[in-house]
């Protein structure tokens, strides 16, 4: 297959998936869940989709692979002890086989086979309920994690330990975002619509509140951030 088809057929799998948190397939779509109509919470592509095909889905808390750009899909249970309320998946951008996999009730699991099979990675957490992971792009082995109701937590060993990161208790962490550039800063967003930003990996941080905005969805920080000091966030 030439890369402009397979390019389009990305826009087919993320077009496919998502239309307001749900399934929805156009005719042309060839990226389907195991029923039309299943509540999609999460879909990534490998950071090597062009090369490997590889895709992820969370439906309805179950875990699905793709090893075929999204026409067919495996639902991954080995290694899970919590196999329905899974919650989000993030892929490694400078490790494509290590994987970080959130849960409500069973902290955060870790692949390092591409999503084959799965282990515990949640040592020194103080809570089961983990919203989201996320890695530095530059290394698997830094990683910041939001419990569910509350709470920051960071691991500089790749997951094998985990230890809480000095912000307000009662913060409900939103997003959560590293710069593309090693020196730039680690963002995160919470549920009252306040952006934290932190400029020596998570130990200080400063905040900015945006007004009436509710709260925040997404971040993304520009790849020039040391130049033009810019970063976008999205709201509710």
């Amino acid at each position: 297959m030439t890369a402009p088809s397979r390019l389009r057929r990305i826009g087919r799998l993320v077009s496919g998936l998502f239309v307001a948190g749900v399934l929805v397939v156009p005719p042309a779509a060839t990226a389907l869940a195991h029923t039309p109509h299943d509540d999609i919470a999460d879909a990534t592509l490998s950071p090597t989709f062009l090369e490997d095909d590889v895709a992820f889905s969370i439906s309805r808390g179950i875990l699905l692979k793709s090893v075929d750009g999204g026409r067919s899909w495996t639902r991954i249970v080995r290694g899970l002890d919590n196999t329905n309320d899974l919650v989000s998946l993030h892929v490694s951008p400078s490790e494509p086989h290590t994987l970080f996999l959130t849960s409500n009730g069973d902290g955060i699991y870790k692949s390092t086979d591409q999503g084959d099979s799965w282990g515990h990675s949640d040592a020194g957490l103080d809570t089961t309920d983990i919203r989201l992971v996320v890695s530095s792009p530059q290394s698997a082995e830094v990683a910041f994690a939001a419990g569910g109701a509350s709470g920051l937590f960071r691991t500089s060993d790749g997951g094998s330990t985990w230890g809480a990161v000095s912000v307000a208790d009662d913060v409900s962490i939103t997003s959560v975002a590293f710069s593309p550039d090693a020196a730039g800063p680690v963002v995160f967003g919470d549920a009252e619509g306040v952006v934290h930003r932190s400029d020596d990996g998570g130990d200080t941080w400063q905040e900015a509140e945006l007004e009436g905005a509710g709260p925040v969805r997404s971040i993304a920080v520009s790849p020039a951030f040391l130049s033009d000091r810019t970063f976008f966030v999205g709201t509710e």
